[in-house]
């Protein structure tokens, strides 16, 4: 079973292009990992679209469980398999002094809505939840993730990126011990729109950039549930 991980879709063009990746690469189910907005579109045609919760989405849907043909939306500390692999969740951010900082100064990450945070397990509750889990799927990024604009470079066929700059260290320090409590295999975020692909213990973490089509650095991850391998790819 080939499964399609994407970022944030940021609405309906980021949901459609998506579901037309999807389709054009022959994925059997898609995992979004937050920021989907558009969860309630009558007319995706994708094959199933399972949706984790981020900081910015249509909450009346989501209280509601009126997602739209084809989406499912994953609460959070619950599990799902696709083919033989089990998949835990956890959506929404942390909430953290770095983000309560961010916020005083006027950045919007939701904060009218009491939704977007996520509540913190204690460690054997967590091992509970998460027993069995190979693939842990988050919004927000276990700490430490190097946060900096990215400058390209002046060849305009250079598809990565440039040295970081006006760097600053942020994430969640509690998303970090649930990996290293739980070890799944693979863990995949978004949040951040920037990809970063590291391991925190044993774990191979994948942030992923948007999927969303106003972004330049766009891109996408693949599992084989089979073989259980991953691979990257820029758009």
């Amino acid at each position: 079973m080939k499964v399609l991980i994407v970022g944030d879709a940021h609405g309906e063009p980021g949901m459609y292009a998506a579901a037309r990746l999807a389709r054009d690469i022959g994925a059997d189910a898609v995992v979004q990992c937050g920021d989907a907005w558009s969860v309630d579109l009558p007319n995706l045609d994708t094959p199933p679209f399972h949706v984790v919760r981020g900081n910015h989405e249509k909450w009346r849907v989501w209280a509601e469980g009126k997602f739209g043909k084809g989406i499912v939306g994953h609460a959070d500390y619950t599990t799902f398999k696709l083919d033989k692999v089990k998949f835990g969740v956890i959506g929404g951010i942390d909430d953290t002094p770095k983000v309560r900082d961010l916020m005083d100064m006027g950045l919007d990450l939701g904060q009218e809505h009491d939704e977007i945070w996520f509540a913190r397990l204690e460690g054997q509750q967590v091992r509970d939840a998460f027993a069995g889990v190979s693939v842990l799927l988050t919004h927000d990024a276990p700490f430490p993730f190097v946060l900096g604009h990215r400058p390209l470079p002046p060849m305009a066929d250079y598809k990565g990126a440039g040295e970081v700059v006006r760097t600053e260290v942020v994430g969640s320090d509690y998303l970090n011990e649930v990996i290293r409590t739980v070890e799944p295999q693979y863990h995949f975020g978004g949040h951040m729109h920037l990809l970063c692909i590291r391991y925190i213990g044993k774990t191979r973490s994948y942030q992923l950039p948007p999927i969303d089509t106003i972004f330049q650095r766009r891109g996408y991850a693949t599992l084989d549930t089979e073989t259980m391998r991953v691979q990257y790819v820029d758009l």
